[in-house]
């Protein structure tokens, strides 16, 4: 029996921790990330809304991974430097790069109702590339910043 997939579009906190517990747990997963880096909104440099010596305004109990300790020495309400560091710690230490595809913008997504699949249409922003990935599931975690498109599926509501 083949693992069933999971396709992830984004790679800040919720997209990382989605992206671990679905490799814990047996799934074939692949993250989406539009940026070069991993950090979705933390990441500076990215189109958003951060700056140097910016500080959060939660504390890092909202953010934390529950199988991975804080920054030691860090404030409770931590910066963004701190917030980004303990991310991209997270992802080297389960080796979650090499599941993401970076540079790439997802396009569209459907499911397909001949296959009941999810057809996750992206693009390299590098290289123009186009691709359609299929896939059993998908999760959104694109972030607070974005403008999703929210399909209408029967029965959603």
């Amino acid at each position: 029996m083949s693992k069933k997939t999971i396709g992830i579009v984004g790679t800040g906190v919720a997209g990382l921790s989605s992206l671990n517990q679905a490799l814990d747990n047996g799934f074939q997963a692949t993250a989406f990330e539009r940026s070069s880096v991993i950090g979705g909104l933390w990441a500076r440099g990215q189109e958003t809304a951060i700056w140097d010596g910016m500080h959060c305004n939660i504390s890092y109990y909202l953010m934390i991974h529950s199988d991975m300790p804080w920054i030691k020495d860090s404030y409770l309400i931590p910066s963004v430097e701190n917030v980004l560091q303990y991310q991209t710690s997270f992802a080297e230490k389960y080796g979650l790069q090499k599941h993401i595809r970076f540079n790439t913008n997802v396009m569209n997504i459907e499911k397909d109702p001949a296959t009941q699949k999810w057809r996750v249409e992206t693009e390299n922003l590098q290289t123009n590339e186009k691709k359609v990935n299929e896939f059993d599931f998908v999760m959104i975690a694109s972030g607070l910043h974005t403008n999703p498109r929210i399909p209408q599926i029967e029965g959603s509501e």
